[in-house]
């Protein structure tokens, strides 16, 4: 019997769409409650992960549910918020020994690049 093998560069293909990229979004507060003792952040980044491509409808629902998430978390601090820029993970960078979370046990961190404001 004949196995049928599949194309490496395809199967690669196959792989990577199903794969979650991992996204954030800024959000600002957009006027502060008045409050004693601690009043909250000014902006928080509402971080999600979808394998969706940018612009569907999938991708918007994933990234409004982190949206919603981080505002109910804010909202006792904010009157309201308004969304920034969108930031795509592209890859991890080294740490070297001078930085300090190096002894922590961090050997890296994310590198994330813009995709595309909001504004």
């Amino acid at each position: 019997m004949k196995k049928n093998k599949m194309n490496f560069w395809r199967r690669d293909a196959r792989i990577k769409k199903n794969m979650k990229q991992n996204y954030y979004i800024e959000l600002y507060a957009v006027g502060k409650k008045k409050t004693t003792g601690y009043t909250g952040q000014d902006e928080v980044c509402a971080h999600f992960s979808t394998p969706a491509k940018v612009g569907t409808i999938a991708f918007e629902r994933a990234k409004m549910d982190a949206v919603d998430y981080y505002w109910n978390q804010n909202q006792r601090y904010w009157l309201g918020y308004r969304v920034g820029k969108l930031f795509v993970q592209t890859g991890h960078e080294e740490v070297t020994a001078m930085c300090p979370s190096y002894f922590e046990g961090h050997r890296s961190h994310p590198v994330f690049k813009e995709i595309y404001p909001f504004r």
